[in-house]
């Protein structure tokens, strides 16, 4: 069980920091989550960041940051800190590199994504237990395009369900219906804003409470 008053990492990208779209920390979904069951935010991410891209440094000042997986970045604050729990929030950003595979009809980053993935869990699940790491499946956040999800965040799904399930690491529903209905979203039409982040933690943040065993303090039903 994890109790009031835990720490929790949310390791993830631009949807987890609030990107641009919220009008203060506050309202971010790992934020309200946190706040909801008593636990203390640790947030780990940054805007753009996947497994492999943008995870590397920047080659010069104002470059974009490198696509690759071998550094730990964020990854290293994660394992170093005295967090009691950690959800991972991470991959649809690696989406723009599976659909350059896509055009390009080669594999060049799906083994990437892959074994970043499988590194990211294997180091992960050396920190914390299993009841105590938390993975979305964040793809259905996003609403369909025709015939169901593009291609692009179906690559990346295609190398993260099969990485939880080898380690047995239930991954969670952070699909969020209401979040299509309108008015939810910033200027970009990307990035949910302060609506879009309260649906996002009311949807997700029972999942995560149950998984993790968390009573919703007396007084905040």
């Amino acid at each position: 069980m994890l109790s009031q008053g835990s720490t929790v990492a949310f390791y993830g990208d631009s949807i987890t920091t609030g990107w641009h779209s919220i009008s203060s920390l506050d309202q971010r979904w790992t934020a309200r989550v946190s706040a909801r069951y008593g636990w203390t935010e640790l947030n780990c991410a940054r805007g753009g960041m996947g497994f492999v891209r943008w995870r590397g440094e920047r080659p010069a000042p104002g470059a974009p940051r490198a696509h690759t997986g071998e550094p730990l970045g964020l990854l290293a604050e994660v394992l170093a800190s005295d967090a009691d729990a950690c959800v991972v929030a991470l991959g649809c950003d690696d989406s723009v590199l599976v659909r350059d595979d896509i055009a390009t009809g080669t594999e060049r980053w799906a083994p990437q994504i892959r074994r970043a993935i499988e590194r990211d869990l294997d180091l992960l699940l050396d920190r914390f237990r299993r009841d105590r790491l938390a993975v979305l499946d964040l793809y259905r956040l996003f609403p369909p395009d025709g015939g169901g999800l593009p291609p692009g965040w179906l690559g990346v799904r295609h190398q993260l369900l099969p990485a939880c399930a080898q380690r047995d690491i239930p991954v969670l529903d952070a699909n969020a219906p209401r979040l299509h209905d309108g008015g939810c979203y910033g200027a970009d039409g990307v990035h949910p804003n302060d609506t879009g982040h309260a649906i996002l933690a009311e949807a997700i943040g029972p999942r995560l409470a149950a998984h993790f065993g968390s009573d919703e303090p007396t007084g905040k039903r």
